[in-house]
């Protein structure tokens, strides 16, 4: 569009892992921390987690992500991408700690470090957000999880019956 007819009031916005409640909570397809939420929720015990837990990402609590996509719309990114993510990182051992610390009875943890751990760091660059549409994310990693998992416990009974886009037949209904 701003080729084509000169329009650049778009924003585009590059979300990191987006997490939290209202997830896709379904263990076929679900990302990262809602498929460790409900592994642990059923009772997998031990949890056994791929790699050696030294891997980096990067994850935005969606009400993070929401906010930075009105702010990317409002300040006017015009035409140029800007990253959503925490900037920090978490290592995925810290990641399962930070889940399995919601549970009353927490499971054991086991690494299967026969199976790859993939890149060892994913990292958003968030100068973008901060210089351009004054974006820093608001929500701790733990504090993100704590809410995830709450809100999980709270329809833990209905998640096969939510609508999952990642599921072909959800899709065309």
């Amino acid at each position: 569009y701003k080729i084509e007819y000169g329009w650049d009031e778009i924003a585009i916005v590059r979300p990191a892992n987006v997490y939290g409640p209202y997830d896709n909570f379904d263990p076929q397809t679900a990302m990262v921390i809602p498929a460790l939420i409900h592994r642990v929720w059923s009772g997998e015990n031990p949890l056994v987690v791929w790699g050696d837990g030294s891997a980096i990402r990067d994850f935005i609590f969606s009400r993070d992500c929401a906010r930075g996509m009105m702010l990317a719309l409002e300040n006017g990114a015009n035409c140029t991408p800007v990253n959503l993510g925490s900037g920090e990182g978490i290592s995925i051992k810290k990641l399962v700690e930070a889940v399995v610390a919601c549970f009353d009875d927490p499971p054991v943890v086991e690494w299967d470090v026969d199976k790859l751990s993939g890149d060892s760091i994913r990292l958003m660059d968030m100068t973008r957000a901060r210089e351009m549409i004054g974006f820093v994310p608001e929500t701790p990693i733990q504090e993100g999880v704590r809410q995830t998992v709450e809100y999980y416990k709270s329809i833990a009974g209905s998640v096969s019956a939510r609508y999952n886009v990642f599921k072909q037949d959800d899709y065309m209904k």
